[in-house]
């Protein structure tokens, strides 16, 4: 086993006789306890006073300001959160052309905006008009028929694929209309 080597302590010892203050070595000086260290006329009390006051607005000023931002900016994410709101609300009544508000389950299909004549108008073709969207399947949003890989490839390079369709609205892509279903006897 190893032992390490300390080098040996420091050890003091004492002189065997006091040491004596002479003429050549005077004793250290004790200093005085006197009043405070900083004396201050009444100019430098104006001068500090006004320098705390002036430290006590400028942080005052910071806080309000603070706070004022954190204001605006919690006003801010609201307007944010109501347009949000209108945006998810127009999209569902777009998207399932039910409005999540009223208390019918099935809206009736609404008919097709007619597209005005373009020769009829001046100055040209114009803009077609917007039709309504189609009540869409809720099982496949709209999308009925997907291709989904396996993971592996063909010899090719090209990846093998199965093909799926919904089948809850049979690769139409949109709701089923409602039929009646005869219940007992």
């Amino acid at each position: 086993m190893i032992h390490p080597k300390y080098p040996p302590p420091d050890v003091y010892t004492a002189p065997a006789t006091p040491v004596v203050p002479t003429a050549d070595h005077p004793p250290a000086p004790v200093p005085a306890a006197s009043g405070p260290m900083v004396r201050l006329t009444p100019g430098g009390l104006v001068t500090v006073a006004a320098g705390g006051t002036a430290a006590v607005l400028v942080l005052g000023a910071v806080l309000v300001s603070l706070l004022l931002a954190v204001a605006v900016t919690a006003c801010s994410v609201a307007v944010c959160a109501v347009v949000l709101r209108s945006l998810i609300h127009d999209l569902i009544i777009r998207r399932l052309g039910v409005d999540p508000d009223s208390t019918a389950k099935f809206p009736p299909p609404r008919a097709p905006c007619p597209l005005p004549n373009p020769s009829t108008r001046k100055g040209g073709p114009i803009m077609p008009q917007h039709t309504p969207n189609r009540p869409i399947c809720r099982h496949c949003d709209g999308f009925p028929t997907v291709a989904i890989t396996t993971g592996t490839r063909h010899r090719d390079g090209s990846r093998a694929t199965v093909r799926v369709t919904c089948p809850a609205c049979h690769g139409t892509g949109l709701r089923a209309a409602a039929s009646l279903v005869r219940a007992g006897r």
